[in-house]
């Protein structure tokens, strides 16, 4: 991870990020441990990722064909599009 180039990291984050706006208690521990995180402490990492991975694979378990808990997961995409709209334009 740390020898990822920053928009790589940047963008992986933002996806996780993006599954935690889902309500789950990832966006929580996000904003506990943003500083572990800024610095790539390699368990805090570990955790988002795992986390990350396990929620989306929970819902689409959940949701095969798409016809309604997956919705949960498209919010927290397009919540994150929007935010990444407005920090490109500025």
């Amino acid at each position: 991870m740390k020898t990822l180039p920053g928009a790589q990291l940047s963008n992986g984050l933002s996806e996780a990020i993006k599954t935690g706006l889902s309500g789950y208690k990832l966006f929580s521990y996000f904003e506990r441990n943003i500083e572990r995180i800024r610095v790539i402490d390699m368990k805090a990492i570990e955790h988002v990722i795992t986390r990350s991975i396990r929620i989306k694979a929970d819902v689409v378990e959940q949701d095969e064909k798409d016809t309604g808990l997956r919705n949960i997961l498209n919010f927290g995409h397009t919540a994150g599009h929007a935010i990444e709209t407005v920090k490109t334009l500025k």
